[in-house]
């Protein structure tokens, strides 16, 4: 596992995620009653924006006898344990937690989570990983043209509600479109030709339009395979799993989409303000003759 604000801030219900010991240390920053200024970033729906959310408490139960567990006790449970004492110690307990928003603190995050047997999940959210999302994205809606853009929201729907192949197909549908604009749009540029392009599995098309995607995206190409395996290839906790890998990389072309376009806005306004000012000066000197 990354990290746990990772997981509170991108996974989707009901997503299986492994940890080690070694994650110890974060689980119990997380999931202590110590007064910690445990932080998040998620969009405030409230706010509009994304903005900082700070831990405000914290409630542990049994999950077998659904019996409240005093959590303060949980900071020291990795001090002079071993490993496997500690991990005893941390599972099957589910974890209440509320953040609140650092503009305004009557904005409220709610997680519930399952720590098992090597595994944590998240079982609710509130808002839910959609409403938040829906803030998130909207801003890709005129790049996102006809279907795609109700696509986006439909996979991020479906992810949420801890469907992973069902939101896995509208995300690949979108990837693959905004891959193949970009090759239409520079294919002058590529030495692949279009047959050749269309034969190329999605890791290999990518590479080709390298210099004309995200470098970050170029340089984790593999990861991208999976958009080339057909449906009966895939699992429900493979497409969970990737379902963030994929949210992001359509979200870096659309961003650098969107970066380009506001430099472009700003580059015609530089040429209006100094053509203005040239015509104002030769304006001012033709009166002063």
């Amino acid at each position: 596992m990354s990290n746990i604000r990772d997981f509170l801030e991108n996974a989707g219900l009901y997503v299986e995620v492994e940890f080690s010991p070694s994650d110890f240390d974060d689980m119990i920053f997380y999931f202590s009653q110590q007064l910690y200024e445990r932080p998040i970033k998620c969009y405030c729906r409230d706010c509009d924006e994304s903005l900082i959310f700070y831990s405000e408490t914290v409630e542990a139960c049994d999950t077998v006898r659904t019996k409240m567990i005093p959590t303060g006790a949980i900071v020291s449970m990795g001090a002079g344990r071993s490993a496997d004492e500690a991990t005893a110690n941390m599972l099957k307990r589910r974890y209440c937690l509320q953040f609140r928003c650092s503009q305004d603190k009557s904005h409220k995050l709610l997680f519930d989570i399952l720590v098992l047997d090597g595994k944590i999940v998240k079982i609710g959210q509130y808002p839910s990983y959609a409403d938040i999302s829906a803030g998130e994205i909207k801003k890709y809606k005129p790049l996102l043209k006809g279907q795609l853009f109700f696509d986006f929201r439909r996979a991020i729907g479906l992810y949420a509600n801890g469907i992973g192949i069902g939101s896995y197909v509208y995300l690949r549908r979108i990837l693959e479109n905004l891959v193949l604009s970009k090759y239409t749009q520079h294919k002058n540029d590529i030495s692949a030709t279009e047959e050749e392009f269309g034969l190329h599995h999605f890791d290999e098309k990518i590479k080709d339009l390298e210099g004309f995607l995200p470098n970050s995206l170029v340089q984790r190409r593999s990861l991208y395979g999976i958009i080339s395996m057909g449906i009966h290839e895939l699992d429900e906790e493979k497409c969970r799993e990737m379902f963030p890998i994929i949210r992001t990389g359509i979200e870096l072309i659309l961003d650098e989409e969107l970066a380009s376009r506001e430099r472009e806005m700003k580059e015609k306004e530089v040429d209006r303000l100094v053509s203005n000012m040239a015509t104002g000066k030769s304006s001012g000197i033709e009166k002063m003759g």
